[in-house]
């Protein structure tokens, strides 16, 4: 992952140059051509040094918002080359900097999903929750819902919100990563690793009943996001859905999403008619 300063800046500087030019290049060449670029620094050693500048915030200019679109793009690619490299490259790492990167995925999704007054769009928060969930399939991380249930101690107040998107995210990312194939991951860790998520399932549906207990019905994405991690949640630990039935944490759901179709008046579940 070293790389000079000199550069990793002359990369960060032509990374901007080219995602200009893949979202807003005059012609089809123009465009390919740096798509070319971009998967090919994707797939160098140099992606790491790339992906934690991007997250870092130090390749992004010091006037950055996550309301300009050129932000944006530039923490998806971000995002997404990270995921990759995870997905992909994680032998290249020495055990010193496996550790390291533990800290570092927790503290992007933080950065980026936890700011104040901000929210982040879905698909920037949906691959830096993949990135951490292939991060714990990769390293049989034996604590991550320890981590996840640590975030959601923060939710109180103006936070709920923020909190509960980064929550559910990584609940959700966790038993898709987990079933992902093409991921280099030895299959011996992957059963533990899958293992390990259903021992602590029922950890997890409490989880979920706090946050759909905690959200009021107006939040209605959050509730019908609950019902979505739910179900992968189920086909991955086979947690038996009759005993399911009548959990609270089904009934505080579907009354959340009931009262959310009775307020708009049309008597329609958004999301599930």
């Amino acid at each position: 992952m070293a790389e000079s300063a000199s550069s990793l800046n002359d990369t960060t500087q032509h990374l901007a140059r080219a995602l200009h030019s893949l979202f807003h290049g005059e012609s089809p060449e123009e465009r390919r051509a740096a798509d070319k670029w971009l998967q090919r620094l994707q797939r160098e050693s140099a992606g790491w040094n790339v992906a934690d500048s991007i997250l870092q915030g130090t390749a992004l200019p010091a006037d950055a918002s996550l309301d300009d679109p050129a932000t944006q793009e530039a923490l998806f690619f971000g995002a997404q080359t990270l995921h990759i490299k995870i997905c992909y490259d994680f032998q290249e790492l020495t055990p010193e900097m496996v550790t390291a990167l533990r800290g570092m995925v927790q503290q992007y999704i933080e950065r980026w999903g936890l700011q104040p007054g901000k929210t982040v769009p879905r698909n920037i928060l949906k691959k830096l929750a993949s990135a951490v969930a292939v991060f714990a399939l990769q390293t049989n991380w034996q604590d991550v819902l320890g981590y996840i249930e640590s975030l959601m101690g923060r939710a109180t107040g103006d936070s709920l919100g923020l909190v509960c998107r980064v929550v559910l995210e990584l609940m959700q990312a966790l038993p898709e990563q987990r079933r992902r194939r093409r991921i280099a991951v030895s299959p011996e860790v992957r059963d533990q690793f899958h293992s390990y998520l259903c021992s602590v399932a029922s950890r997890c549906l409490g989880m979920l009943e706090q946050i759909a207990r905690a959200a009021p019905p107006t939040m209605a994405e959050v509730h019908k996001q609950v019902l979505v991690t739910l179900q992968g949640w189920i086909s991955n630990c086979n947690i038996n859905p009759e005993a399911l039935a009548t959990h609270a944490l089904f009934l505080s759901t579907f009354d959340a999403l009931a009262n959310d179709a009775t307020a708009r008046g049309d008597g329609r579940v958004a999301g599930l008619e």
